[in-house]
């Protein structure tokens, strides 16, 4: 298969998304992967699909297995493939950065994934996309909480939820993902009594089956749960970063993963 392929990528592209969006990210993976694995991201060329397969791939793939193809050579990949084809500010662009961002971070380096998070901050508010702005601080926070930066962390995503709610309704739908990540950093820091007032400003409650992003609500709450047994030995500075950082990885999936860079299918979660 190779990129000169546009039917075949659709349907890698279609099976994977499908996968991704039902929780099944093992599968995912495995299906970019056995295409990706036949091309050399050192020399395949611009290539829409090839972008969308590489950043799907490292939003599901698990950071813990030695895979080929590597998940950092082809974020990168994508990253300069898309600003190639779209320049510095395109949707695709960003997502490709985001892509690479998570990728560093999942293999520990650290100071090269905070400086791609600090562009995009930069990037969004020279767009003037506050939203999307304060979404990427809240994501540099979450990066920083798991590496075991608390008090940056939470201060970080404090403060992004006091601006945030300066534009928005707390309670609104749209609060619900940078609300429930300040409240899951401050709970598993075990400052309970912030993380109830939060709760009580944003009028967190588990979704109602029927709801239209029930299922989406459900992975995320399931994903931050999950995560609590990760963070006690964080905040003690004995990281366990392979299983920090999977949470993280699975938050981001549930988020904004599903996004199908060709219009078909919708990201699961509002921004």
């Amino acid at each position: 298969m190779t990129a000169a392929e546009p039917i075949e990528w659709d349907g890698v592209l279609d099976l994977a998304y499908t996968l991704a969006n039902a929780g099944e990210y093992t599968g995912a993976a495995a299906v970019l992967g056995a295409s990706l694995s036949v091309l050399d991201p050192a020399t395949t060329r611009p290539d829409e699909n090839v972008i969308a397969a590489a950043v799907l791939f490292v939003r599901v793939v698990d950071p813990t297995m030695d895979l080929v193809p590597d998940e950092v050579a082809w974020a990168r990949y994508a990253h300069q493939a898309a600003h190639t084809l779209h320049g510095p500010d395109g949707l695709t662009t960003i997502e490709a950065t985001e892509a690479l961002a998570l990728a560093l971070a999942s293999h520990d380096r650290f100071a090269e994934a905070e400086q791609l998070r600090r562009d995009l901050i930069r990037l969004h508010l020279d767009r003037g996309d506050i939203d999307a702005h304060l979404l990427a601080r809240m994501d540099l926070a979450q990066q920083w909480h798991d590496a075991g930066r608390c008090g940056d962390a939470i201060r970080e995503a404090t403060a992004a939820w006091q601006q945030w709610i300066m534009h928005h309704e707390p309670t609104d739908g749209h609060s619900f993902a940078i609300a429930m990540h300040l409240f899951w950093m401050l709970l598993a820091c075990n400052r309970v009594d912030e993380a109830q007032a939060i709760a009580v400003a944003a009028d967190l409650q588990a979704p109602e089956p029927g709801d239209a992003t029930y299922d989406v609500l459900c992975a995320l709450l399931a994903s931050l749960v999950a995560g609590m047994q990760y963070h006690e030995p964080v905040c003690a500075r004995l990281l366990d970063r392979t299983a920090g950082l999977r949470t993280a990885r699975d938050t981001a999936v549930t988020r904004r993963l599903v996004r199908d860079q060709r219009g078909e299918a919708g990201e699961p979660w509002p921004r």
